[in-house]
């Protein structure tokens, strides 16, 4: 299973002696997101390794869970045969997944499916215990694996 989660944190931070506007993301795989601020500003990529805190104490990815607010969580998971054979098995694999990954939602509400053989692509939301949607989500399930992106609202 694959899982990569985005924070979104909302401070400066430093990389080779120059500060960078606030609001940034950190990523699982230790890579720190940053657009400039302006119009269609550019996405830059840089490893955390080269990053730090504007006091100098370097940014850890952990930092995403402590400072920063959940944004996106990709999952990809394999059907395990645990929740049963074929696409609703692996959707069942995939919820447990999404629900061990992603805090704050209840239930889901899948607005819209399609089928494409082999693959059920759906598209919806994760929503809080009032009913009220936080996440969008996209997913791609098979009878023997899914993919799902999961964006905040």
């Amino acid at each position: 299973m694959v899982k990569m989660k985005k924070w979104f944190v909302d401070q400066v931070f430093v990389r080779e002696g120059q500060v960078y506007d606030r609001g940034y993301y950190i990523r699982e795989d230790g890579v720190i997101e940053w657009t400039e601020p302006i119009r269609n500003g550019e996405t830059h990529e840089f490893p955390i390794s080269e990053c730090t805190h504007r006091d100098g104490n370097p940014i850890m990815i952990e930092d995403g869970e402590l400072l920063g607010v959940l944004q996106s969580v990709h999952i990809q998971v394999q059907n395990s045969g645990f929740y049963g054979e074929g696409i609703d098995g692996t959707w069942a694999e995939m919820m447990v997944e999404v629900g061990t990954h992603v805090e704050g939602w209840n239930t889901y509400d899948v607005e819209r499916t399609e089928w494409h053989y082999p693959y059920r692509h759906y598209w919806g939301t994760l929503d809080d215990e009032n009913g009220k949607p936080i996440y969008n989500f996209y997913a791609i399930v098979s009878e023997n694996d899914a993919d799902i992106e999961i964006e905040k609202k």
